[in-house]
């Protein structure tokens, strides 16, 4: 009914209040703020980040959860997290979304292979692609280029694109995080594109009602996402 819909967003904030109520002996001892993040995020772009985090909080129990977008909706819906960090918009009522930053992508390959700066899409065969679908609109693009299903391999996560191009004129595209953390692998470079794929685009989601006993430590991690990615050159 409409009253019943009005009654909802009531509801929630008693649900949360009554959570909090058996966590208060714990809480008091140390705060947990738990974070929910796509793989790239927790596996390269915000490590530094969640590093400076531990030095300058250490009073703080951070909980970091890796999931795709679709399921830390539905984790933050449930208040299985706390703050989350995500590459798609999907509508929730109660659920508030805003992008952070956003990164450019470049290709990644062998430094011995063919390619050079500025380089042509036309220029990358696909059956030498380490593909890995970033975004929908990533997607898109790239499809533009090279027809899907054609690629050597399709990787799960960033981290497990190195392991393929060990070979000469391999490649793959990737943001620039990646390129960064990548960096210590000596023989691997990264390349611009003549026609840039669209920039990776993070959107950070809260709940519209977040546990009362975390409101503050959420508030505190937002300040701190921004301080990084104003001072980060990745981005």
């Amino acid at each position: 009914t409409p009253g019943g819909e009005e009654f909802i967003p009531i509801a929630e904030r008693w649900m949360s209040l009554f959570r909090d109520t058996g966590k208060i002996k714990d809480q008091s001892l140390r705060p947990t703020l738990t974070v929910g993040g796509a793989d790239l995020i927790n596996t390269f772009t915000f490590v530094p980040l969640y590093r400076k985090h531990l030095t300058s909080f250490p009073h703080i129990h951070l909980s970091l959860k890796t999931y795709h977008s679709r399921e830390l909706y539905q984790m933050l819906e449930s208040r299985s997290i706390d703050i989350g960090y995500v590459y798609s918009q999907r509508r929730y009522p109660d659920i508030i979304s805003q992008p952070v930053c956003e990164e450019s992508m470049y290709v990644i390959c062998h430094k011995d292979s063919r390619y050079h700066q500025n380089l042509d899409p036309e220029e990358l065969s696909p059956d030498q692609e380490i593909y890995l679908k970033w975004s929908s609109s990533y997607e898109i693009w790239h499809d533009r280029y090279w027809p899907s299903g054609k690629n050597l391999i399709t990787a799960g996560t960033g981290a497990q694109l190195a392991l393929y191009l060990d070979v000469p004129d391999r490649w793959a595209i990737a943001p620039a995080s990646v390129c960064r953390a990548l960096k210590d692998h000596s023989d691997l470079t990264a390349l611009r594109l003549s026609v840039a794929p669209p920039s990776l685009i993070c959107h950070e989601i809260i709940h519209r009602y977040p546990r009362p006993s975390v409101e503050s430590l959420i508030h505190t991690f937002q300040e701190e996402v921004r301080a990084f990615i104003k001072g980060e050159e990745v981005f």
